[in-house]
Order: C-alpha cells, then sequence, then structure tokens
C-alpha cells in the first residue's frame, strides 16, 4: 500500500516549498495537497504553480466567512477518507482549521515548512513552550473544537535556515532546493536590479509619507551607480500607488503573477542583483540562482514599536549570513 501524505499551505511560498519537499521525499507515493486562501491574489499565485498530474487530490479551502465558522462540517469528508492513513503532513502555518484538521487526521509524523522569517519564529516558541499561551476561552475552545496546537512540539524543520538548530536541535531538515535546481538550465543574466517589495504599508511601517522616503534613498543610491532597478511589488502591494512612485522617482515597476522564485525560471532571466526592506526571498534567490543580496534597513522610528525588534532581529539574521546590509 502506497504511503498518503498531506501538504498543507496557506500562501504561494509555502505551497513553493510543499512541492519541494514532495519532490525530494515523496516521488511515486499518494500526495494530498489542501490549500487556504483569502484574496484571490493568494489563489492566483497558489494556481499558477500547481500541476493537477502531480497530486493525488487538491482540495483548495476558500477563507470565507461561513467555512471558518462552520469548518468541522466542511472538513468532515476530508476527515472520513483519510483519518489514521497519513504518514507524512506539511505545513507551514496554523490556525484553528489547520490544527482541526491535522489533529482529526491524526498523521504519523509532521513537518514545518518555511514561510519567511515566520518559521524562525515558530522554533522560538517551541523551544520556549509558547504555542499554547492563550486566555481561558482559547483555551477551552480548542480543548472543545480538537484544535490543539500540540502536535507542532513533535514536528521536525524542512527549512533553509540554519539558525533554527539553535532552538531546536536535531529537528531540522536542510532545505537547499535541489529537485527545483534540477529544472534551472541555461538561464541569462540581466543588468538589472530587483527590489523585492514586502507588505509593510499594511502591517510594519508607520506611514506612506515614510515608506515614500526610504524607498527614495534606495533608487537615489542605485542612480548614483547608473544601474538600473525595478521594483517587484509584494502580492498585497498596491499597482496604483507605486505606479505614482514610480514615474515620480524614475523607477520602473512590475507585479507578477508568480512568486519571484518561480517567475525567474518561467522568464529565462535573473537579474545580476537582488535588494528589500525586508524580504527573505532575497536569501532563497541567492540560494537558488546564485545572485548577490543586499538588504537596506529601516530605521526604528518609521516601524510600529510592536515590531522594531522583529526588524532589528531580521536585519541581524542577515548579516550573520554575510548578506550585505545598508542603513539608510
Amino acid at each position: 500500500m502506497k504511503k498518503i501524505n498531506l501538504f498543507i499551505a496557506k500562501t504561494p511560498l509555502q505551497l513553493f516549498n510543499c512541492i519541494e519537499a514532495k519532490n525530494r521525499f515523496h516521488q511515486d507515493e499518494t500526495n494530498i495537497l489542501f490549500y487556504q486562501y483569502q484574496r484571490n491574489i493568494d489563489k492566483l499565485q497558489i494556481e499558477n504553480m500547481l500541476n493537477s498530474n502531480e497530486w493525488s487530490e487538491v482540495i483548495p479551502y476558500p477563507l470565507s466567512p461561513l467555512k471558518r465558522l462552520f469548518f468541522p462540517f466542511f472538513l468532515k469528508k476530508i476527515i472520513v477518507n483519510y483519518h489514521d492513513q497519513i504518514d507524512h503532513c506539511y505545513f507551514g502555518a496554523y490556525n484553528s482549521i489547520i490544527s482541526y484538521l491535522i489533529n482529526n487526521l491524526k498523521p504519523l509524523k509532521f513537518f514545518i515548512i518555511d514561510d519567511g522569517v515566520k518559521t524562525i519564529k515558530i522554533s522560538e516558541l517551541i523551544k520556549d513552550k509558547k504555542l499554547d499561551k492563550k486566555g481561558v476561552f482559547r483555551s477551552l475552545r480548542d480543548k472543545l473544537m480538537n484544535s490543539s496546537r500540540n502536535y507542532i512540539y513533535n514536528a521536525k524543520f524542512f527549512t533553509i535556515y540554519d539558525e533554527i538548530k539553535i532552538f531546536v536541535p536535531k529537528k531540522v531538515i536542510k532545505n537547499d532546493y535541489r529537485a527545483f535546481k534540477t529544472h534551472i538550465s541555461n538561464i541569462e543574466k540581466e543588468n538589472i536590479i530587483y527590489f523585492i517589495g514586502t507588505n509593510l504599508l499594511e502591517r510594519s511601517i508607520r506611514s506612506k509619507e515614510i515608506f515614500e522616503s526610504e524607498l527614495e534613498k534606495v533608487i537615489l543610491y542605485y542612480q548614483e551607480k547608473n544601474q538600473k532597478i525595478i521594483y517587484v511589488l509584494h502580492r498585497y502591494e498596491e499597482i496604483e500607488y507605486m505606479e505614482i512612485l514610480s514615474k515620480k522617482y524614475g523607477f520602473e515597476s512590475v507585479k507578477f503573477d508568480n512568486i519571484i522564485e518561480v517567475e525567474l525560471l518561467k522568464r529565462g532571466t535573473i537579474p545580476m542583483g537582488v535588494a528589500s526592506f525586508a524580504s527573505t526571498a532575497v536569501e532563497t534567490i541567492d540560494m537558488i540562482y546564485g545572485v548577490n543580496a543586499t538588504i537596506f534597513e529601516l530605521h526604528n522610528d518609521g516601524i510600529f514599536s510592536k515590531y522594531q525588534i522583529i526588524f532589528q532581529k531580521l536585519y541581524d539574521n542577515f548579516q550573520s549570513k554575510g548578506v550585505k546590509v545598508i542603513k539608510l
């Protein structure tokens, strides 16, 4: 009997890493994909990576209000079909829906795949045993709904981040993208810099004015070097706003229908360098394509206070890996 493996994705990057794990470890096995999405752009980028022939079953789960509230009903068929049959389970995030699904399917082995720096944070929470630090109401709800997160303590990491070994020794399997790299050949290098956007305005930075001021410094840095720069928008960034800035400061901007790691392969060309304020995609692009990476460090006073420590840890992490970090 073939092994059955479950892959759970909530973002395009998580799916990218699920595909890598599937192709590296589980060829010729029964592989099930369950993916959640809330926004249409998430769905688009996820579907652009999907080859239905590679999966035994693909189960999309839109996070509509109805499916958020009555998820036990909507997950019933999956649980009945695969209860006590899952060997390996890969996931990159957890919420009540994902935890309920995993706890009721009862996989034998658990693996956490990368989703940027959030993965490092999960490893810290595991080390400090703080995954279930929450109020009485949530604890009671999780107990009643069978959505406890305790299974995460038994998980290993399939990750590019060596520093996770500090928090969870002997639980790390290195992801070097060896399966994805087999598809790379005859790729050309262009004399451009891709500046990779992040979702700063929606979450971390205090205002559009601050963001514009910091971006202007980056543009001037490359213009002084007579270096062409293309701003690659994060999937949640506003195209209209970036078009205004690109006309004002004289640079190009583009929004891809794929995550950049996949887009470069499809285009058959790579930039001579990548840069960002905070995107960990610069690491994966360097690892996969050997493209030099640069990080531009944002000033602390422009970042909401609750995120300042997170950003500082991120910049320290980049520097410890030899990534060039420039203070604006």
